[in-house]
């Protein structure tokens, strides 16, 4: 979790000073990027949620 929310900082404060230099397009791009970082981040915690689940239905 400690490495998203970093992920998501470090994304956040790049596209905020892409957006005071006047490259909003730019700013975008890396909160898109950042955000499917984040999500490629998470998905062996997805994964194990859905084993257990799949766990205990069986």
């Amino acid at each position: 979790m400690l490495k998203c929310l970093c992920t998501a900082f470090i994304c956040k404060t790049a596209a905020e000073l892409c957006r005071d230099c006047g490259e909003s397009s730019i700013g975008t791009k890396i909160e898109l990027g950042g955000r499917a970082a984040i999500i490629l981040q998470t998905l062996p915690l997805i994964k194990a949620i859905f084993s257990l689940a799949r766990e205990m239905l069986s």
